[in-house]
Parts: C-alpha cells; structure tokens; sequence
C-alpha cells in the first residue's frame, strides 16, 4: 500500500524485500532491495541484506549464472563497507563468497579465514563460531577450531550484557597460544588486543534476562562441535 502511494518509499521497499528473502523469494525481493537503492543508495544495510539475497539465490543457478552472481554480492558487500566498515551482515556474506570461490585467494583476495576474523572483530559472539568454522577447512587448526567452540559453549555467560566481551576475551587468548595463526592474522590487530579472560571472569552482570545471542551462538557452536568430532576425528563419544 505504502509503494503504491509513495514509489520513493524506500524504506517500504527494503521491508518487502527483506520479508521476501525471509520467504526464499528471492529473485522478487532482490527486485524490492534494488528499487529501494535506486531511491537511497547510502544505507549499508540495504547493501548488505542484496547481496545476501544474492549468495542464496545463486545456489538454484548454473555455473555461469552462479558466477557473476557472487561476483554482484562480493560488489554489493563492497559498498556495504565503504559506508560503514564493521556492517556484520556484509562481512558474513565475504566469508560465504570466499569459500565459494577458493581460486580467488591465489589473486592476492583475502582468504576465508581472514574475513572469518574480521567478522569475528566485529561481531566477537557469533564471529568466533564462524571463525572456527573456518579453521576446521585446516586439520592443522582443529585443536584450536575446537577449543574456540568449548568457550563459547562453556565460559561465556548465559546472562546479561558481557557475552561478546567474553568471546572476544576467549577467542583472543586461543590465537596468542597459536603461533601459526600469529603468523596469517597479525595484521588484524584487533585480534590480539581483546580484554583478558580473568578480567571478564570477575565481573558479574546483575540483569537476570537470558541473552537470546548468547544461546544462539551455544547452539551453533555444539552444531559444529558435533560435526567435528562425528565427521572429521570419526569418534561420536565426545559429540
């Protein structure tokens, strides 16, 4: 109604986009979040939520199509972040498209687990899930990738407002014991300058609400730790 009234209504444009994304369609709501950027091209999110839509249409395409379709979501994540560097969304599909184009890494693009760490920057709580994602594609990592995963599983709290800072705390500690991994992330510095583990541990939040990211991240951090140890090490015990 609003688009029918209004055809400058971007924000109505993004809405019905988004909802048809939500809905798997996708081709019709890229038409909606291409109409609202024709009308308001500054918004990052609008950006962010094309190229998604993007990356999950092309897995219904040819080869061909596929191809220049990822190549549109990896420009649109590029617009994304010039107009604001840490948009999550954004840095989330980067991951995606570096692993659905592994070749491009030997042209100087950054690899998988470089953008997994700058998600993991920007968003330290379901970033870290991502980045051990990521450091499973190495059976060098998989102590590392695992033991990312254990923390966000057991040390970061259910509670409050702290759990970011307690991912960011614990995934900052796991890199500074892993040499090999200082060596391929330094330049992200914001990786080793995360808060201490005990600093965290000693502050106590008085909110009693359930943090719903926090739970989030668990669930996908036990997904992944499952998988592991039933795909990878073949022993179901620990899973």
């Amino acid at each position: 109604a609003l688009i029918s009234k209004h055809d400058v209504c971007h924000e109505a444009m993004f809405g019905l986009g988004r909802i048809c994304i939500l809905e798997s369609n996708y081709e019709e709501g890229i038409a909606y979040l291409d109409d609202a950027i024709a009308v308001a091209n500054t918004d990052p999110l609008y950006h962010a939520w094309l190229a998604w839509g993007l990356l999950l249409l092309c897995s219904s395409q040819s080869m061909l199509g596929r191809r220049a379709t990822v190549a549109r979501a990896s420009s649109c994540c590029e617009q994304a972040l010039q107009r604001s560097p840490h948009q999550t969304l954004a840095l989330r599909c980067l991951v995606r498209i570096a692993d659905a184009t592994p070749m491009a890494t030997f042209g100087g693009c950054k690899s998988p687990l470089e953008h997994a760490a700058e998600f993991a920057v920007a968003c330290p709580l379901e970033g870290s899930v991502v980045f051990a994602r990521a450091l499973f594609a190495s059976s060098a990592q998989w102590e590392c990738a695992a033991s990312v995963l254990r923390d966000i599983v057991c040390e970061v709290p259910l509670y409050g407002n702290e759990a970011d800072a307690a991912a960011e705390a614990h995934l900052s500690r796991c890199l500074i014991e892993n040499p090999s991994l200082q060596g391929q992330l330094s330049h992200i510095h914001a990786l080793w300058t995360g808060p201490r583990v005990d600093s965290i541990a000693s502050q106590h939040s008085r909110r009693t609400t359930v943090n719903a990211r926090a739970v989030s991240a668990k669930l996908m951090a036990l997904d992944e730790l499952s998988r592991h140890y039933v795909h990878r090490v073949k022993d179901p015990a620990p899973a």
